[in-house]
């Protein structure tokens, strides 16, 4: 490769995972600062963890997993996912094309999506480091955070048993 050639894209390793800190606004919320600002929030933690790799987009279909961590009930779950997954792409002509996992969020063929209150005992011992660093993390300090992973879509058999 000559000096000063970019490297070429990868196929980016699946499963992706990060943890954002706050709270999941609702798409619905009227308080629009709340809502840029938890989406911001997405962005800012995906470009940390994506951009620097030089992976491909994600076209391909994945699953798209939120765990949020949080003390008790707070919102509807449903409404919390669209912001959440709306951090993770932007359009082609936005700057942060390219730097964000998803090209477009109809790559998201299966949405898995759980509240776990901090203030509860969970058997963690088999979930993804990350996903167990978040919970504890949320825990101690006693703010709430999500994790949030896209992989591989689950065979919709695995599902229906």
């Amino acid at each position: 490769m000559a000096t000063g050639t970019p490297a070429p894209l990868k196929t980016p390793p699946l499963p992706w995972e990060i943890s954002v800190q706050g709270r999941p606004t609702s798409h619905q919320s009227k308080n629009s600062t709340a809502r840029a600002a938890w989406k911001g929030a997405v962005q800012n933690e995906a470009v940390k963890n994506w951009n620097n790799q030089g992976w491909l987009v994600i076209t391909m279909p994945v699953r798209f997993t939120m765990v949020v961590c949080d003390a008790g009930v707070n919102g509807d779950l449903d409404n919390k996912i669209k912001n959440t997954l709306d951090g993770l792409w932007v359009g082609p002509q936005d700057p942060l094309a390219g730097q964000l996992p998803l090209y477009d969020d109809d790559a998201v063929e299966q949405i898995v999506v759980a509240r776990l209150d901090v203030g509860q005992q969970y058997n963690l011992s088999n979930v993804p480091p990350l996903l167990y660093k978040t919970f504890t993390a949320a825990a101690l300090n006693g703010s709430p955070a999500v994790y949030l992973r896209l992989d591989s879509p689950t065979r919709m058999g695995s599902f229906l048993i």
